[in-house]
């Protein structure tokens, strides 16, 4: 055999020594899962955990592992999911859940929840405090999917801490008006510059108080008129 020959024989024998004992590596047990770790969704672990399908013994680094996160962010209350995986055998799934920002009546009398997106990310019994209602949205999609008010989405999520004061939301003509849980109306006329007028509602009702007028009208952000 020609010298040539013979060595480029021993490098592709090398070479195939080399990936298989990586391979070798990566399903041996010395890259394993060895434990399973949710981040950012509290109450909700076994949840994610069904999902992401990630079991104990599992490559850490190849195979079902490299898609959990995508299974996870799937779900329609998560906003994104990432996974993080350590050499050491640790897989940590870290989830950012939506946060509701509304909510709309079903025709069944539950609740669903939507986030600032307009997504329904629940579906649940009875409306969690601080968060108003959006009124006459039109029918409450399926979980998952968005509903067809982005005008009254928009105004909620433009609240801020306002928000925690607010029972219901309603646009008329283009014009929204808010209805306090206790107090007058804050009308907000036209839908621009809404983080302005709610932080401008913010400030006056907190200077001013809730009670001696009907109206607060922050249409003109910088100048508030109660009547």
């Amino acid at each position: 055999m020609k010298p040539k020959l013979r060595t480029i024989l021993i490098g592709v024998t090398i070479l195939f020594s080399i990936l298989g004992l990586a391979v070798g590596i990566i399903y041996s047990p010395i890259l394993d899962v060895d434990k399973v770790v949710v981040i950012g969704a509290p109450g909700r672990e076994s949840e994610v955990l069904d999902v992401a399908k990630i079991k104990i013994g599992d490559p850490l680094l190849v195979g079902s592992i490299t898609s959990s996160d995508n299974r996870v962010a799937g779900l329609p209350w998560v906003e994104s999911a990432r996974l993080d995986r350590k050499l050491t055998g640790t897989a940590r799934l870290i989830v950012r859940s939506r946060t509701p920002v509304a909510y709309a009546r079903t025709p069944e009398g539950s609740v669903g929840l939507i986030d600032n997106e307009g997504i329904v990310v629940a579906i649940v019994p009875t409306p969690p405090p601080g968060v108003p209602e959006i009124k006459n949205p039109g029918p409450v999609p399926v979980l998952g999917q968005k509903i067809s008010a982005p005008d009254l989405v928009k105004v909620a999520a433009s609240l801020g801490p306002l928000g925690a004061r607010v029972a219901e939301i309603a646009i008329t003509d283009r014009q929204a008006t808010l209805y306090l849980i206790a107090g007058p109306e804050v009308r907000f006329g036209g839908l621009d510059r809404l983080a302005e007028k709610a932080q401008s509602a913010e400030a006056a009702l907190g200077a001013i108080g809730t009670k001696g007028f009907s109206y607060l009208d922050v249409r003109v952000p910088s100048g508030p008129v109660t009547g």
